[in-house]
């Protein structure tokens, strides 16, 4: 069993990389909107709209991993550990 520290090291540890992943995502959305922003203002509010159902896509892709990740945990907890 890990303490606390041991266990915040370790989550950070797997944590920052999908943080990273999410902020160069993000960085890439909104490079597209500036980008088309020169272009046309059609465009530019087309990839704006995209961007939202891709921000939708992602919370809901997030909620799921969240709540398996979660089942996943009480099942190892419940069931493997006391074996």
């Amino acid at each position: 069993m890990l303490n606390k520290k041991d266990f915040l090291k370790y989550a950070s540890k797997l944590a920052f990389p999908i943080m990273i992943q999410n902020l160069i995502g993000t960085l890439v959305n909104i490079a597209d909107t500036v980008m088309l922003g020169y272009v046309s203002q059609t465009a530019m509010s087309a990839s704006s709209l995209a961007n939202q159902y891709t921000f939708i896509l992602f919370c809901l892709y997030y909620g799921m991993a969240t709540g398996t990740s979660v089942l996943c945990a009480q099942y190892w907890e419940r069931v493997i550990k006391r074996q």
